[in-house]
């Protein structure tokens, strides 16, 4: 089947040179700026280097251990067989370039990966459903309250850039750098592998959608080919991809003997396979689940809406991405589907209907959430873990 031409050169709406990307490079500086400026006084890496932080950083610096053993802070049975590697190893590559701590690595990891995540996240959303105003949309995702975790050192930022490199280089037609995109991201994530295999239907959707549509019998010929390609290029990517996965599962079977031990070990922070109806019943009657209930049930409406309104394979993606997430546990689902880069297109197409007044109003809401939840974040607030 015959593939675009790729090309390496930067969309001309988005070059590096014009206003919004500027903008929005700006924008990212100033706000991690003022998270300095917030997180001063206790110290920049300290005050943002909680929970996972300290997983990861513990992973980067020493690997991790044969045997479960507690982490800081860590319940028993909690072990860092649950943490992906492709962070941690990341975060070890730029502390040896760089010099500086681990930790550090991670937060200069992540900001200068943001702006790479934001390009990738417009050009996707540019070709799929078009922008009318980029500066709108640099500020929204920028600015979006839940994506603090973009420049803390967490996962989000890499596994963001993993999956967005994977649907940009799917929708180019360049099949093996999506397949390499996909196996970074199944080295990143859990939920790498589901996804992974949404694409792979898609693919086979998007093609077989081409050959209905084709009416003369030469065309129709061709659509079934096609169809066929769509097959073979989603068993292709699924293969490539999953090494990712494959490969942490083998280190995990040689040190351990226990190639699931990132999920058996899920059991340390009380997260087990169950009907998700029924963790979100559980969380009904527990005071310390008070907050995520609400993301729990609010999440999977708003995605019903964004299939319905053709926000389909963003939709499919996080839907996937929180079924996951809720049968195993309430845990993090404020952080896991909301601080995605494709939620952040879900609200921005459910934002860029507003009028000019309500759209910048909704950007000034932004700024001051984002103040309130890095001052909380920096106090170490045990809801934000």
């Amino acid at each position: 089947m015959q593939r675009p031409e790729l090309s390496l050169t930067l969309p001309a709406r988005l070059h590096w040179s014009r206003f919004p990307l500027r903008l929005a490079l700006t924008t990212h500086a100033i706000l991690l700026a003022l998270g300095v400026m917030l997180a001063w006084r206790s110290g920049v890496v300290r005050s943002a280097c909680h929970w996972d932080c300290e997983w990861y950083s513990a992973i980067a610096r020493s690997g991790y251990g044969a045997l479960v053993k507690s982490g800081p802070e860590a319940l028993p049975g909690q072990g860092s067989w649950a943490f992906f590697p492709l962070f941690p190893l990341a975060m070890r590559l730029v502390s040896v370039v760089t010099t500086l701590n681990v930790a550090a690595a991670g937060l200069l990891l992540n900001a200068v990966s943001l702006p790479i995540l934001l390009w990738l996240t417009f050009d996707w959303t540019r070709k799929q459903h078009g922008i009318r105003d980029a500066r709108f949309f640099c500020f929204f995702f920028l600015l979006y309250p839940l994506g603090l975790w973009f420049r803390l050192p967490y996962s989000e930022t890499l596994f963001g850039l993993t999956l967005m490199l994977c649907l940009t280089r799917l929708q180019a037609g360049a099949l093996l750098q999506a397949g390499v995109a996909g196996a970074l991201m199944t080295a990143a994530r859990p939920t790498g592998a589901p996804i992974l295999f949404v694409l792979a239907v898609a693919h086979v959707l998007t093609a077989m959608k081409n050959d209905r549509q084709s009416e003369a019998a030469m065309l129709r010929k061709a659509g079934a080919s096609s169809l066929g390609d769509a097959v073979a290029e989603s068993a292709a990517l699924v293969a490539i991809g999953v090494s990712g996965l494959a490969a942490y599962m083998l280190y995990l079977h040689h040190t351990t003997g226990d190639a699931l031990a990132f999920s058996h070990v899920q059991s340390g922070w009380g997260r087990h396979f169950n009907n998700p109806l029924s963790h979100i019943a559980a969380g009904m009657r527990l005071p310390h689940a008070a907050t995520l209930v609400p993301f729990a049930v609010i999440e999977p409406i708003v995605l019903i809406w964004a299939f319905a309104v053709g926000f389909r394979i963003e939709s499919a993606i996080l839907g996937v991405t929180w079924l996951l997430s809720v049968s195993t546990g309430l845990n993090s689902i404020y952080r896991i589907v909301p601080a995605n880069p494709l939620m952040i297109v879900v609200f921005w197409r459910a934002a860029r209907s507003l009028n000019t007044t309500w759209k910048w109003g909704a950007l000034g809401l932004f700024a001051i959430l984002d103040i309130i939840i890095g001052i909380l974040w920096i106090n170490g607030k045990s809801t934000l873990a």
